[in-house]
């Protein structure tokens, strides 16, 4: 779980969007302190930064504060909870840049299938963080959109992503929105700064608001964005462009990432469901079980190392509240979801089982 938040247009007044951004970003926190970045726009110039720093202390330091002069049209920021590819190393960190600084990509998400997606697409991922091959498709495709659509296209698993992309269409740098699975709000601030903001959720926008002191901003509508649909943003004119992706779900017979059935299509009444083709296969699921057994296990050691030094606790507390019982329930747990790894895998290989469909439960499409 990460966080992303934005903004898109001239301020009428850097000072307050300056105010308002930082606080939207600290309050972000809430979804990752693992490391914290932000791409903008101002004129034809893409600046970046990032650290693997919790967003209360990023917004300390110069790189951030110089936002306020700066004054950028457009602005993409990210806390993250780190996944895949340790936050220690910055290339893993967010947003992704390409070289020349003509795609930023921030993302809230998993992408299950990143290094067959990348393989498949020929794309060379440089760092071990699976939202860098949105990056990659999009920098290696004809255009943004078409770049997002591939992602729509071939990705497994949940995203939410905002982006600073340079269309030959247009001649210029445009903001780009969309998100599949994962949450993002949209706040129209127009009237108030000349600007599109953006969050994760709206909790979050609305903790934000209060926190720096502009509670009149609560007073408006927070629109949910639309899911499978690519929003494209004009920093100067706020012109929104809006591209539908074909909503498409895997043959059900072949539910492998980039397997499609073209001729079954979810009609829009159940659109706005988890569909059928974000189903992950059960390779998927053993490979999403042994990521949580691995996690699970990290955090079992990480707690018998430091029972040995918190024993003096028992005494303040006057208990046995220290982490063993906590480390003994953790341990059940791991037993628990290496055994349902293992029955996955044992079904996935009966000879019983003649595809993934057959394992498949479709009650939820009524």
């Amino acid at each position: 779980m990460c966080g992303i938040m934005g903004y898109v247009g001239n301020s009428m007044s850097n000072y307050r969007t300056h105010e308002l951004s930082t606080s939207l970003l600290r309050e972000t926190q809430s979804r990752g302190k693992d490391a914290t970045g932000f791409a903008s726009l101002s004129g034809n110039r893409v600046d970046f930064f990032k650290r693997n720093i919790a967003a209360q202390d990023f917004v300390k330091i110069g790189p951030w504060k110089n936002r306020c002069v700066a004054n950028p049209n457009v602005l993409i920021g990210h806390t993250r909870f780190a996944t895949h590819g340790p936050h220690i190393h910055n290339i893993n960190n967010h947003p992704h840049i390409s070289d020349d600084q003509k795609v930023s990509v921030v993302h809230n998400g998993v992408i299950v299938n990143y290094n067959s997606m990348a393989k498949k697409l020929g794309l060379n991922l440089r760092g071990e963080c699976d939202s860098e091959v949105i990056l990659r498709a999009i920098e290696n495709s004809s255009s943004p959109v078409d770049g997002i659509k591939t992602v729509f296209e071939e990705a497994i698993g949940q995203h939410a992503c905002l982006s600073i992309a340079f269309s030959e269409e247009h001649n210029k740098h445009m903001f780009y929105a969309w998100r599949s699975g994962n949450p993002m709000v949209m706040i129209d601030l127009r009237q108030e700064l000349g600007q599109y903001f953006f969050s994760s959720t709206d909790h979050i926008w609305k903790s934000a608001v209060t926190t720096c002191g502009m509670q009149k901003l609560l007073s408006k509508k927070i629109e949910v964005v639309n899911e499978n649909e690519i929003i494209e943003i004009d920093p100067d004119t706020l012109t929104i462009i809006k591209h539908e992706v074909p909503t498409k779900i895997y043959s059900l017979g072949h539910r492998f990432p980039g397997v499609w059935d073209d001729e079954i299509s979810i009609s829009p009444d159940i659109a706005h469901r988890r569909s059928a083709w974000q189903v992950p296969s059960f390779n998927e699921k053993k490979s999403q079980a042994q990521i949580a057994i691995s996690q699970i296990d990290s955090i079992i050691s990480s707690l018998e190392e430091t029972k040995e030094t918190i024993g003096f606790m028992e005494g303040i507390f006057g208990s046995e509240l220290d982490l063993r019982e906590v480390v003994v329930d953790l341990s059940l747990l791991s037993k628990e979801v290496k055994d349902i790894n293992r029955s996955i895998s044992e079904s996935y290989n009966s000879d019983d089982v003649k595809s993934d469909s057959d394992l498949v439960d479709y009650s939820f499409i009524r």
